[in-house]
């Protein structure tokens, strides 16, 4: 229709209908493209809103994992230390027996979180995630995905490790698991107060729960930071809150209350 129209003005020479014609259909085109660009913004931030909420639940989930995981790891660095602290003392006797057995039991505790990578993985590898956010948040969870995946190997190794100690540790349990191999050869369970050997691994469990508590109030911290600045993000793109600034949490501490709360 637009074509036919245009020959019938080129050929009786109205080139002012011929331009008007070519200007209708250039704006057509172009507002045909600004439609279609619109459009496809729009469904990446959608989809990136999503994406973004599924990020939310998995940190919320990892988070809950670490809070659950620490009380534990306290309770087993404090145990291990009271066992080596008993032996170096000189303390292990029949009558503090049930007590250092059961702080050397305990010592076997080694807290272990696998962080959920499954969104971030989406995420990454997402063309909504670019046009859909902003750089200081796609930042924020790149360098998140990054540090999990170094979390995973870190941890991996540190299993590893305590594993080779665990077995040097009840090694010195009989088959049953009821005695000290030390001390019921010997007929005397404060033998054990003379096992250097055993003290020492003691201590190199306990130097290794610290490290991995250390690790669990980090990566708590950590999750909390993101998930405030996506929070922050998310009302800001709904225009609740100042760029910049960061949400009230319904008294929720941020990472540094947090961390001093858990020191």
């Amino acid at each position: 229709m637009i074509l036919s129209r245009i020959i019938h003005q080129l050929e009786t020479q109205n080139w002012t209908a011929v331009a008007l014609e070519f200007l209708l259909v250039l704006s057509s085109v172009v507002l045909g493209f600004q439609f279609t660009a619109w459009n496809e913004a729009r469904q990446d931030r959608q989809e990136a809103r999503l994406l973004i909420a599924r990020i939310s639940t998995e940190l919320d989930q990892s988070l809950q994992l670490i809070e659950n995981e620490i009380p534990a790891s306290r309770n087993a660095v404090r145990a291990t230390r009271a066992a080596h602290d008993m032996l170096v003392a000189g303390q292990v006797n029949e009558t503090t027996r049930e007590e250092f057995e059961l702080n050397f039991l305990r010592a076997s505790g080694l807290s272990e979180v696998r962080l959920h990578k499954s969104a971030l993985e989406v995420f990454e590898s997402s063309n909504a995630a670019n046009s859909g956010t902003t750089p200081s948040l796609r930042l924020a969870i790149a360098r998140y995905y990054g540090f999990v995946l170094i979390e995973r190997e870190q941890e991996a190794l540190l299993l590893e490790d305590f594993t080779a100690l665990f077995r040097d540790l009840f090694s010195r349990f009989d088959a049953d698991g009821d005695y000290f191999t030390t001390a019921h050869l010997r007929g005397d369970i404060t033998a054990l107060n003379h096992d250097p050997a055993l003290a020492r691994t003691l201590l190199q469990i306990n130097f290794r729960q610290q490290f991995q508590l250390d690790r669990l109030e980090y990566i708590r911290a950590t999750i909390i930071d993101l998930r405030e600045q996506i929070r922050a993000e998310q009302a800001t793109a709904d225009g609740r809150l100042a760029p910049g600034t960061t949400p009230a949490q319904d008294g929720e501490p941020n990472a540094k209350q947090g961390q001093a709360t858990l020191n």
